[in-house]
């Protein structure tokens, strides 16, 4: 919930909009694979949702450790709305959660 609360909180002062989905476990049979142990390769229901189960499986301990899924999308253009700076979708997003990563590493030193 914190990490969640926490990229929405971003989100807002970023103009990119996010929103937590659910990780529907029913869906984690998409990831069955008759060749790799799991597969990030689903059918085309719950492309998002299937993305963030798959990323559930390498987490050791899911009580302890936050995790988001964020899709980076990649459009490029000369955007008078975004205030210059990178138009990829989100990436403004997870570049300021970076920048406040550091900066609260850096308070605690």
């Amino acid at each position: 919930d914190e990490l969640a609360n926490e990229i929405d909180d971003i989100s807002k002062s970023t103009n990119e909009q996010s929103w937590r989905m659910p990780l529907i476990e029913s869906y984690n049979d998409q990831l069955i694979s008759s060749i790799p142990d799991i597969t990030n390769y689903g059918s085309k229901y719950g492309g998002s949702t299937t993305a963030g189960l798959f990323l559930q499986h390498f987490i050791k301990d899911l009580s302890s450790t936050q995790f988001a899924h964020i899709d980076i999308a990649g459009p490029c253009w000369d955007d008078t709305m975004k205030d210059g700076g990178a138009t990829g979708y989100d990436s403004k997003l997870v570049t300021e959660w970076i920048r406040r990563q550091y900066f609260e590493d850096e308070k605690q030193k």
